[in-house]
């Protein structure tokens, strides 16, 4: 008997900070029998890279026009959205 593929699930996190949290919620889809999609956002650098992911931090940048190099560290929101806050 095979089994029924259920789909996939996208997981968008920043593995510097939550990658045990993440982890976690990964085992829990695959458990449900879905297939987890890992991206991380992470905008530390080096901090994330004992992880496996499908879509690495700079993966995102390079399809947004950049590179992870090029991206500032520290929290990025306050300076993209200064009167968010």
């Amino acid at each position: 008997m095979t089994k029924t593929h259920l789909g996939y699930t996208l997981i968008i996190s920043t593995l510097d900070t939550k990658g045990k949290e993440t982890l976690y919620l990964k085992d829990r889809i695959q458990n449900l029998g879905l297939t987890p999609l890992l991206m991380d956002i992470s905008m530390r650098k080096g901090t994330a890279a004992s992880f496996r992911t499908d879509i690495s931090p700079d993966r995102v940048a390079s399809v947004g026009g950049s590179s992870f190099e090029a991206m500032p560290e520290g929290p990025v929101f306050p300076r993209l959205y200064p009167h968010a806050v």
